[in-house]
C-alpha cells in the first residue's frame, strides 16, 4: 500500500482518540491500540498508517492501518479490526475475499488471527498511490489514464459478478483504487463487500457519493 497522511490521533482498545504520544487513554485509562517500533507476532510496528473511524460522533473507530516488518525484515501492510458485533460479517467477508479469490486486483492475505477483541490481517505491501490522493495532487487525469482505470475496472466487476454468488464491491471509490507505478490497479477495503442475495438494498453501498442510484 502507498504511505497516507500519519493520523493526528491514535485510539485506545475502547475507540477513543488520543494523541500520539499518549500510551494510556485520557478518558477511560485503557491501553492505546499500537505504537510504532511495537512488535506484534512477528511483525514490528513501523509506521501508523491512518486510523478509520466509524463514528464521527463518538470518534470511535473501525480499524487502525499499519505499515510493519515481517520476521525476513519485508514490508507488510497490517490491519487491525476490533471485534464488535456488527463487524463479524464485515471481517468474515474480507477474510473470504483475500483467501478465496485469486485476481491481480487484490492484495494478498498473509496471515490473519484474534487476539483479545481485535482481529488481526496481514497483507502483501502495494507500492502505489490512491487514485484520490492522485487527483487531489495532480487534477484531472488524461484520456489515457480514464480509460486504463476504467477498463481494469469494468474486467475486475465482471470476474466478481462472475463468481458463485456474485460479489458486490460495495465501497467502489477513488481511495480505495491504488494506482502503481506500472499503472496496474489494486483494490483493497472490501470491508463492506456482500454476495448477491437476488435483491439490493438501500444500504448496500458505504459512501453515498459514490454509489450506484439503485443502492441510495
Amino acid at each position: 500500500m502507498s504511505e497516507i497522511n500519519q493520523p493526528q490521533t491514535l485510539p485506545c482498545f475502547q475507540g477513543h482518540p488520543n494523541l500520539l504520544t499518549q500510551t494510556v487513554c485520557q478518558i477511560c485509562h485503557t491501553p492505546i491500540y499500537v505504537q510504532e517500533g511495537q512488535k506484534i507476532h512477528a511483525y514490528r510496528i513501523e509506521k501508523i498508517l491512518r486510523a478509520v473511524p466509524y463514528d464521527f460522533k463518538k470518534q470511535r473507530i473501525r480499524s487502525v492501518l499499519t505499515q510493519v516488518r515481517n520476521a525476513q525484515n519485508q514490508r507488510c501492510f497490517l490491519q487491525i479490526i476490533p471485534i464488535l458485533p456488527s463487524k463479524i460479517k464485515s471481517i468474515e467477508n474480507i477474510q473470504y475475499i483475500h483467501q478465496h479469490l485469486l485476481h491481480p486486483m487484490i492484495p494478498a492475505l498473509y496471515e490473519h488471527w484474534i487476539e483479545g477483541n481485535k482481529q488481526f490481517l496481514v497483507f502483501e505491501w502495494i507500492e502505489g498511490t490512491h487514485l484520490k490522493e492522485l487527483m487531489d495532487t495532480k487534477g484531472a487525469l488524461n484520456p489515457q489514464e480514464v480509460h486504463s482505470i476504467a477498463h481494469q475496472l469494468l474486467q475486475f466487476l465482471v470476474y466478481l459478478q462472475h463468481q458463485t454468488p456474485a460479489l458486490i464491491y460495495a465501497d467502489l471509490q477513488p481511495k480505495n483504487l491504488l494506482i502503481q507505478p506500472n499503472g496496474q490497479i489494486m483494490c483493497v477495503d472490501f470491508e463492506f463487500s456482500t454476495h448477491y442475495q437476488g435483491t439490493l438494498t438501500p444500504s448496500l453501498g458505504q459512501t453515498r457519493e459514490f454509489a450506484p442510484l439503485a443502492q441510495r
